[in-house]
């Protein structure tokens, strides 16, 4: 293999490295990702907003979908350099079970939005 194979190789997964890098520095800042997935309200502080678990789960969703699409790009990638082009052709019914990880923070939403304007009326 060519360094620049190489480099295309290990590319997604040095970004998941810089990502956690840059997470590690926010946090040691004081920033905290409970603060960030906190929905904070007008008639509340923001100290005192309720935890969302729908929101913690589309967020944890997200990140598996975020990994694993890296892992697979570079899979992908380092097949197809070495002359064996993988089918990646049934790949979408799991990333479709991973979108279903976004749908209790949906139907949260929706059911807000939907509360709200029916007590405005």
């Amino acid at each position: 293999m060519t360094c620049l194979e190489t480099w295309l190789v290990i590319a997604p997964l040095l970004s998941v490295f810089v990502i956690l890098l840059m997470l590690l520095f926010l946090r040691m800042g004081g920033y905290k990702i409970s603060d960030a997935l906190r929905e904070s309200t007008t008639a509340s502080p923001p100290s005192a907003a309720p935890a969302s678990a729908s929101r913690l789960i589309a967020f944890i969703t997200g990140i598996t979908t975020l990994l694993l699409v890296l892992c697979l790009t570079s899979f992908w990638i380092y097949q197809t350099i070495k002359g064996n082009p993988v089918d990646l052709s049934k790949v979408s019914t799991l990333f479709l079970s991973l979108g279903l990880g976004v749908v209790p923070y949906g139907v949260n939403k929706i059911s807000k939005a939907v509360s709200q304007s029916s007590d405005k009326s």
